[in-house]
């Protein structure tokens, strides 16, 4: 990132006392320059695990959906932008919520970047241990299957909530917070 536009968001980044894996020099996934690109590239991983899920083996494809599931909860954070109120009971829309989406997507990604190289090394170490080994076991389930809540989708869940910077910031509401919604 140019240093001249790096400054300023390395300030805003540090505001939040959110964490900067490269300190000044921020570094990000060009994925991360705009919702539009965003969403290509979340639709080509989606297309790409589908077309190929049949030969992956099992450790591999669990890796992959956890990817994609990460990705979609970096997706999600986009979509709770259109549910802020604004004052005057008026939720972010039109440009002012691509603006905002813009922004928060930027930065998700320089705060991400280290995570998101994390996952695609032990991706590529899986990728490489199932070809040079012959790993032919292959998953013997769907994670879809019962509605996509089984074994597999709750350790993605788990593994999601608890070992990813992701899981860490993110906000999760008891039982009594949710009746106290209610009233």
């Amino acid at each position: 990132m140019p240093s001249d536009r790096a400054s300023p968001v390395h300030e805003l980044i540090q505001s939040y006392g959110l964490e900067a894996p490269w300190r000044a020099n921020l570094q990000y996934g060009e994925i991360f320059e705009s919702v539009e690109k965003f969403h290509g590239f979340q639709r080509q991983l989606e297309k790409l695990i589908s077309q190929h899920k049949l030969w992956l083996d099992a450790k591999v494809g669990f890796h992959l959906n956890l990817i994609l599931a990460y990705f979609s909860w970096v997706n999600m954070a986009l979509v709770t932008l259109q549910k802020i109120e604004l004052p005057g009971e008026t939720p972010l829309q039109g440009e002012a919520y691509q603006q905002a989406a813009e922004k928060r997507l930027f930065i998700q990604g320089i705060v991400l970047d280290a995570e998101c190289k994390g996952l695609v090394a032990e991706l590529e170490t899986l990728m490489v241990d199932s070809i040079y080994h012959l790993d032919l076991r292959r998953s013997r389930f769907s994670l879809m299957r019962n509605g996509f809540w089984n074994r597999d989708s709750r350790k993605l869940l788990k593994i999601l909530s608890n070992k990813t910077l992701l899981g860490e910031i993110r906000e999760v509401r008891t039982d009594n917070e949710d009746a106290e919604r209610s009233f």
